[in-house]
């Protein structure tokens, strides 16, 4: 039968990352994407549909998670990008150490995270920092955890710094920053066969982060940039809540800065804010009002 697909060709394109289009088990069909045209107005996307039987084995193998994060489903989720400062002023031994401390508090801060509910949907490592996209059901709050990883990568680094040194300066610490937007994400499995994400945020926080920095190098040139947060107004209304939150405690006073309509290298203009003036305080609990 023309255009008739079989499971075991199902599996394999799965296993392969492509990605399927819609399942409709009502008329037994399914359509796969095949690839792409591009023309001068929008991109082609070609798209075939097929037959195929929906035997037992196929239903039980559309229902996994394998092949559910194969299905085109893109939703809105939180994505926060951390870029870690100066990674690439070093040679190796400068890279496993940064590292080191990089991946030991993301690893304990997606631990208590995940105590309290899987709220880390999926990291995706960059080289010199990582993405962390969020459950969808946190996309109402998931801004405050920028707190919590700015927090606790400074007081890691107290309790290291205090091992080796009686003095202590903040220059000598590893520093971040991170950049934050709310957007649509969906789920693939990659050349390597790890599950991975793509999407719109993803794009949104990597352009956000360096618009943010690049306006600061050029109109805020005295201004420290370390250790702080931009975002877009996907999560305005968060930022702000966090505010209010710390500014209940007078010892806190973090500022947001609107740095206005910002172009990227496409001259698509977003408007961006940055949040600085953190507090990096041990004693607080950061934890508190995550769901």
């Amino acid at each position: 039968m023309k255009n008739k697909l079989t499971f075991e060709k199902l599996v394999q394109l799965v296993e392969a990352g492509t990605k399927i289009y819609k399942v409709d088990e009502t008329n037994e069909k399914i359509q796969i994407i095949e690839g792409i045209v591009f023309t001068k107005d929008e991109p082609d996307i070609l798209i075939s549909k097929y037959n195929i039987d929906f035997t037992d084995k196929l239903k039980k193998f559309i229902v996994s998670e394998r092949c559910q994060d194969a299905i085109f489903n893109p939703k809105k989720r939180g994505v926060i990008l951390i870029d870690i400062v100066d990674y690439s002023k070093g040679n190796s031994l400068y890279f496993a150490s940064l590292l080191t401390i990089f991946n030991t508090v993301l690893n304990h801060i997606v631990l208590k995270l995940d105590n309290i509910n899987k709220l880390v949907e999926q990291i995706i490592p960059t080289g010199d920092g990582c993405f962390l996209v969020f459950n969808e059901t946190t996309n109402s709050s998931f801004f405050q955890i920028v707190l919590i990883i700015i927090n606790e990568m400074n007081n890691y680094q107290d309790k290291i710094l205090k091992k080796f040194y009686k003095k202590q300066n903040t220059d000598n610490k590893l520093h971040i920053r991170i950049s934050c937007t709310l957007g649509e994400t969906d789920f693939f499995y990659d050349i390597s066969g790890n599950r991975n994400c793509y999407g719109i945020a993803l794009n949104e926080a990597a352009r956000v982060l360096a618009a943010g920095q690049k306006e600061i190098l050029i109109n805020y040139p005295n201004e420290n940039s370390l250790n702080t947060v931009f975002f877009d107004d996907t999560v305005l209304g968060q930022a702000n809540s966090l505010i209010v939150k710390l500014h209940k405690n007078s010892l806190y006073y973090p500022s947001i800065k609107n740095l206005g309509y910002i172009a990227d290298k496409h001259m698509i203009k977003r408007q961006i804010w940055w949040l600085k003036d953190l507090p990096m305080d041990s004693s607080l609990d950061l934890y508190f009002d995550i769901k």
